[in-house]
């Protein structure tokens, strides 16, 4: 309901309606601006200052008054650092644009910067619902998602030499979308590196629920290449991602797939916190829950991953730390380098024979501590003679299928350490391995076939119950008396007692993470 606005604020307030009313410039609320009219350039002005016109600082209300939003908009102006355009749902109003495919976008962001979009309903655009073109500090908040016309969530094109930047998708839910979620893409093209950059974007607290369709195999999140050969040749990846805090429930691809670069050790990028179920959902296409191609300086940690489906040989992961090549003939190929993987729960990644929890997949240098893996097939693999440099290290691995560490296909691991094996059909084991330069302090336990494959324990290695408290309730803690308490070496990590424990818990610590089961979506 359109409320009159009896005095101007610190910033002019315009008024909005599916269709217009009256003089239909926004000043009040009998002449409230149509789409038609917000899409000229006229309505708006560069300045701040109070003309009647759209600035920086002013704030554009979207009423349901009239109905159903069914043309896009266009903002004409950008704001200004610090006095944002706010473009929202007022208290109590629930605007909702449904395009119905008629009309590619619902709101086009065509090279406007300081804009904030928030408490909208995007429905059923045939590109995307909201299109961020060679734009910068761009805010998109409690807004929805959906459609079944083609349209991605939100998409962000670069331009030739233009960058989209400090980019936030906040607080918004993705429902019932036959496209990927948020797709991030380079415009233009990227010979000898003349595209802009993506850098600075932030996915946080969104939730993505049933990204399901048979056809179009819709992902949570991605990177798309435009020229593959030209993006890895030439560096030309997205930095600064940020990824957390976010539910993914029931995707057909992966619900975070990304490439992503450290700008010459000035960036980093994080996955950090977030809950993905049933990634790959009706097993159409290769999958893994969180899957990092080429990446540098990528830290992932504290996500919690349950069920993972697949069709391709060696995916069907949790995390994998994964490699790309210049084409599909694999003519060169680029390792993700210094990744850590740490403090993760990942369970029933099943899909394929050796679907992991975490897979360390032609890379260099990859971390991997603090982890927990249950009743996947493998839990956690390294793999590729040109996977070298890994640490392993303070992990748990629990009745995982067929093994719960494994080194194959020549690749090196320079640190295996403190990590704790207990029921699978193989605990610890070196396949056509280049082996461990570095291992001992392991504990491996109830191996139906066997405990140690391919290598000769250390002395420090333990083969004992290592008497989890509840392992069906998916505490993996060591209980009072377990042979893995104080038993490890130091790697670093913080720990209590006389030295560390074996496994990816302390014995101290009294709140363990758990496997995720299921989610419940308001």
């Amino acid at each position: 309901m359109l409320i009159s606005h009896s005095a101007w604020c610190a910033t002019e307030s315009f008024y909005m309606t599916a269709a217009g009313r009256g003089l239909k410039n926004g000043a009040a609320p009998e002449n409230a601006l149509g789409p038609a009219e917000f899409n000229t350039a006229d309505k708006w002005a560069l300045n701040n200052a109070v003309d009647g016109l759209i600035g920086p600082g002013d704030e554009v209300l979207l009423y349901d008054d009239d109905g159903e939003y069914a043309a896009y908009l266009l903002p004409q102006k950008s704001g200004l650092a610090g006095e944002y355009i706010t473009i929202k749902a007022p208290a109590g109003e629930t605007p909702v644009f449904d395009m119905q495919g008629a009309q590619l976008y619902c709101i086009y962001n065509n090279a406007k910067n300081y804009i904030i979009y928030e408490g909208l309903t995007f429905k059923n655009a045939s590109n995307a619902m909201l299109r961020i073109d060679r734009s910068h500090d761009i805010i998109a908040r409690n807004n929805k998602y959906t459609g079944s016309f083609g349209g991605n969530g939100v998409r962000m094109y670069t331009g030739t030499a233009v960058d989209i930047y400090n980019i936030e998708v906040s607080t918004s839910l993705f429902y019932d979308l036959n496209e990927d979620g948020v797709l991030m893409s380079f415009g233009g093209t990227v010979a000898g590196g003349a595209t802009g950059e993506i850098h600075d974007i932030t996915i946080s607290s969104c939730t993505f629920e049933n990204m399901i369709d048979n056809v179009t195999l819709p992902y949570g999140t991605r990177f798309l290449f435009s020229d593959r050969l030209d993006c890895l040749t030439h560096d030309r990846l997205p930095y600064g991602l940020t990824y957390t805090h976010n539910v993914f429930n029931k995707t057909s691809a992966p619900a975070i797939s990304l490439y992503s670069d450290d700008n010459g050790g000035m960036a980093s990028n994080l996955i950090a916190w977030n809950t993905i179920i049933d990634s790959g959902f009706g097993d159409l296409t290769k999958t893994n829950a969180i899957q990092a191609h080429y990446s540098k300086n990528l830290i992932i940690e504290h996500n919690s991953i349950n069920r993972v489906y697949s069709v391709g040989p060696g995916d069907g992961n949790g995390i994998i730390c994964d490699w790309s090549a210049v084409d599909d003939l694999g003519s060169a190929t680029y390792n993700s380098q210094g990744t850590i993987v740490r403090y993760n729960i990942i369970s029933g990644a099943r899909g394929m024979i050796e679907s992991a929890g975490i897979s360390a997949y032609a890379c260099n240098d990859c971390v991997i501590y603090g982890n927990i893996t249950y009743g996947n097939n493998v839990g956690i693999k390294s793999k590729q003679a040109t996977t070298t440099g890994t640490r392993i290290y303070n992990n748990t691995s629990v009745d995982n299928v067929h093994y719960n560490f494994l080194a194959v296909n020549g690749s090196i691991i320079d640190l295996f350490k403190n990590n704790l094996s207990f029921a699978s059909e193989n605990g610890i084991a070196a396949i056509n391995s280049g082996g461990f330069f570095s291992e001992g302090n392991n504990l491996s336990f109830g191996a139906t076939v066997s405990g140690f494959t391919g290598i000769t324990p250390d002395i420090t290695d333990i083969q004992a119950d290592p008497k989890l408290i509840d392992i069906a309730g998916g505490n993996f803690s060591p209980d009072s008396g377990s042979p893995a308490i104080d038993a490890g070496a130091d790697t670093g990590i913080p720990f209590s007692g006389t030295a560390p424990d074996i496994g990816a818990i302390e014995s101290a610590d009294t709140t363990p993470p758990r496997v995720p089961q299921s989610v419940v979506l308001e």
